[in-house]
């Protein structure tokens, strides 16, 4: 009785030391739920091997007018927030963003155009939107993504500087 008591025990032991070992060593879910980020956004073109490598702002230095500068301006808040590691400041600058789109004049445009800008823009939108709600891993995945949506965009305007204008 002695025995068969102790057996027990010790069965109980080693299964609950089991699991508790198995639930310790599972990594921790830091993935956002459904109500908490967007899920239309297609992840598949992103390039996840290279979040650490940020988009050099030199590109976009002759690019700079009337017209870009805020777009500029809120890119350099993120880019410094990313380099930094700072969720808040990259997130300030994606709010930034979100607010420069939503005021850059498109008026000019001709009817295609204007239909290539409205896609440039609502995925850049989006991105930023990511970044703002995103961990800092995630919001340099969007960053390389909104950095091209601003080439994209530039290309499309024919974005120049007042001296070249």
């Amino acid at each position: 009785m002695k025995k068969g008591r102790l057996w027990l025990v010790v069965s109980v032991l080693i299964v609950g030391s089991v699991m508790l070992f198995a639930a310790c060593s599972q990594e921790k879910d830091t993935s956002m739920g459904t109500d908490e980020m967007p899920t239309n956004m297609d992840h598949n073109g992103m390039d996840h091997g290279n979040a650490d490598k940020m988009p050099d702002m030199s590109e976009f230095a002759n690019h700079r007018n009337d017209r870009t500068g805020s777009l500029i301006d809120a890119h350099s808040q993120i880019k410094a927030g990313l380099d930094a590691s700072d969720k808040k400041k990259a997130a300030d600058g994606a709010e930034m963003m979100i607010a420069a789109l939503k005021k850059f004049d498109s008026s000019d445009l001709d009817t295609e155009k204007r239909k290539e800008f409205t896609e440039i823009f609502d995925t850049a939108k989006e991105h930023a939107e990511h970044i703002v709600k995103s961990d800092v891993k995630h919001q340099k995945e969007h960053f390389e993504e909104l950095t091209t949506d601003l080439k994209d965009l530039f290309e499309l305007v024919g974005a120049k500087t007042k001296s070249e204008s």
